[in-house]
């Protein structure tokens, strides 16, 4: 894969933006249920589940499935 001049100064701003507590999709995977439940238990999750909606403000594919899941819990 080659990288043009836009595509590096964008891996640079994300790389840049990266929070050292943040979460791969496979560790949002292994929370989101728990996360899930909590909004709909509570309406607002634990502190400690908060990387998983930084996660889903980042990737769009988290929060396609994130959607998918609430709406299957109504």
């Amino acid at each position: 894969m080659k990288l043009d001049k836009r595509k590096l100064e964008t891996l640079a701003r994300l790389t840049l933006s990266t929070r050292p507590d943040e979460i791969t999709c496979d560790e949002w995977l292994d929370l989101v249920a728990e996360y899930a439940e909590a909004v709909k238990a509570h309406g607002q999750p634990p502190e400690r589940l908060a990387v998983v909606e930084r996660h889903t403000a980042m990737c769009p594919e988290c929060l396609e499935e994130l959607e998918a899941l609430l709406e299957a819990i109504d």
